[in-house]
Parts: structure tokens; sequence; C-alpha cells
């Protein structure tokens, strides 16, 4: 910790103030130690900088963990799946130019500009 008291050891690489600005970018935050060292652009050892996040104690490292699916999308998602199982991907035109396919007339269109199908309406 830092603070006002003369101290009579080695003097520290990382300032207060670096500490502090080094602890409030590791806060909340999902980029590694070596990101937040460059970011932070500190004349100082990506292992100084370990060491300040350490000596803080109120930022721990914790895996990251996937959000739960919701039910209701597992069910739509399984309800597209066995919709579109018989469908024939020979039929399917993969196209980078969207309004060229559908200024032919009589295509399906959709949101997806990379997928249309050769099927009259």
């Amino acid at each position: 910790m830092c603070g006002k008291k003369k101290s009579n050891g080695r003097r520290r690489n990382v300032t207060c103030q670096d500490e502090r600005r080094t602890c409030r970018t590791a806060s909340n935050s999902t980029s590694t130690l070596r990101l937040i060292h460059a970011d932070l652009e500190l004349a100082v050892s990506h292992t100084t900088v370990w060491r300040a996040i350490h000596r803080n104690g109120h930022i721990q490292h914790a895996a990251l963990t996937k959000a739960p699916r919701i039910e209701e999308h597992q069910r739509a998602r399984l309800n597209f799946a066995q919709e579109n199982m018989e469908t024939d991907l020979g039929k399917v035109n993969n196209s980078s130019n969207f309004f060229e396919n559908n200024a032919k007339g009589g295509k399906l269109f959709g949101y997806c500009s990379s997928c249309v199908v050769d099927e009259k309406i």
C-alpha cells in the first residue's frame, strides 16, 4: 500500500497513481495481463503489473462461464432444424451480390445477403 510514511526500504517501480490506474483498468474486465500492461504503457515489466494487481486484494481472477441457454430459444432452434431438415441444399444459390439476384424477379429473399433460394414464389 502507498502512503506518506517514510520508508527505509527499496523504492517501488510503480507509483501509487500507476498502481491505482492498473487496478482500475483490471477491475471488471476480461483483458489479459499483457493487454493491461500494453494499454497503460508503463515502463515496468508485466510481472510488476501482476504484483500490483495481486497486492490490491480486491481483484481476483475468475474463469468465464457460458451463459445458460433459455428453454424458449432452445425450442426455437430445434423447431427450425426440424422444419429445414428436408431442404435441398442444391437449390441454395450462394451469391455475394444480393440485389442482383433479387432483381431477376421471382426469387425468395431475406435478411441474409449470402443465401438466396432459387425457387419461384
